[in-house]
C-alpha cells in the first residue's frame, strides 16, 4: 500500500500477496521451514501469485493485498514501516 502511495498509477501496480492464506496456516515453503518447522499445507494450493498477474480480476487494482492489516490501512504506520525499512537497508528512493 506504501509504494501504491507513493509510487503508484495507471502504468504501475502495487500489491502484496501471502501465499499462506490460501492454504489455511502456511505454505510448505522454504521460508516457512527455515523459520517455524515443516508443518504447512502443499504449495500446489498457493496460487495467488499467479492469479495477480494472469486474472482480469487484477487488471487495474493496486495498493491491495493484507488490507484488514492496521499496518496497511494505517498511513502513519506504514510510514514508519518504510522509514524503518529505509534505515535498515540504507535504500535511497526518489
Amino acid at each position: 500500500a506504501e509504494l501504491h502511495a507513493r509510487y503508484g498509477g495507471e502504468a504501475v501496480a502495487f500489491n502484496t500477496m501471502d501465499p499462506t492464506s490460501q492454504v489455511g496456516l502456511g505454505a510448505d515453503t522454504k521460508m516457512l521451514r527455515a523459520g517455524w518447522g515443516s508443518w504447512g499445507g502443499s504449495c500446489d494450493e498457493a496460487t495467488i501469485s499467479s492469479e495477480m498477474m494472469a486474472d482480469e480480476a487484477w487488471a487495474g487494482r493496486s495498493g491491495e493485498g493484507f488490507a484488514t492489516r492496521k499496518e496497511v490501512a494505517d498511513s502513519l504506520l506504514r510510514r514508519r514501516l518504510w522509514d524503518e525499512c529505509v534505515r535498515l537497508t540504507g535504500a535511497i528512493y526518489e
